[in-house]
């Protein structure tokens, strides 16, 4: 069987409808989109030449085959990888409910990618990690000091709410608060545990941000080119 992946793009605002319609150009009739909010610095933003302008996340489940070329096409059509557009990730998901969707999914209604490409383009593979951070309203920055303190660039705010609290305090022992601030972090996967522990230690279920930290696989990656010269 096909395997299945979750395109995650962070872009601005003013660009999100062009980029919905590229995805539904490869049969993508779903797509979730959310306003959210970078954390990274101003010292940051002017070394890159960016902006603080709004930025939409959009959400969208492909065939695994189908995320390949959407990534690519993400660097050749929508220019993804000049600074201040946006950036794209693929992560592999283990399994979906429902017979329906994954016949959906699975459709072949999905467009040919240009066989014109340049080769030397490459996706980023196997390099990166998503780390999620799932923290009180009001403490991001202390979650990306401690982030920071361990190498990580910058992140992405959606504002949530959480629910069923009831059961999580009497398992933690302490007061949480529904109001919640997830913060998406994409690192290089020789960080990924050195940044996660360093929010645990220093923003963890123990301080204000009574901060949740996970992590999933990123199998790719675009839009990083210049946070890559960065980090080097």
């Amino acid at each position: 069987m096909i395997g299945l992946s979750l395109i995650v793009t962070i872009v601005k605002k003013k660009l999100s409808e062009k980029f919905i319609d590229f995805f539904k150009e490869f049969g993508s009739t779903t797509v979730l989109s959310s306003g959210c909010r970078g954390t990274a610095t101003s010292v940051i933003l002017d070394y890159l030449g960016l902006d603080k302008s709004e930025k939409n996340i959009l959400f969208t489940v492909v065939r695994e085959d189908v995320s390949k070329k959407i990534l690519k096409e993400l660097v050749y059509s929508m220019d993804i990888d000049v600074p201040g557009v946006g950036i794209g990730m693929s992560i592999p998901l283990n399994s979906i409910c429902a017979q329906s969707i994954m016949a959906f999914v699975e459709q072949e209604n999905v467009l040919s990618v240009s066989s014109g490409m340049k080769e030397e383009k490459k996706i980023m593979e196997n390099q990166y990690s998503l780390i999620i951070a799932i923290a009180n309203v009001g403490c991001t920055d202390m979650v990306m000091d401690a982030a920071r303190s361990a190498n990580a660039g910058g992140g992405t705010i959606i504002h949530a709410k959480g629910v069923g609290f009831d059961k999580s305090e009497k398992f933690f022992g302490i007061s949480l608060s529904s109001e919640k601030e997830m913060i998406f972090i994409v690192t290089l996967t020789k960080d990924k545990n050195n940044i996660m522990k360093a929010i645990i230690n220093n923003a963890g279920m123990k301080t204000e941000a009574q901060s949740i930290v996970i992590s999933v696989p990123v199998d790719g990656v675009v839009g990083l080119r210049s946070l890559e010269t960065n980090l080097e």
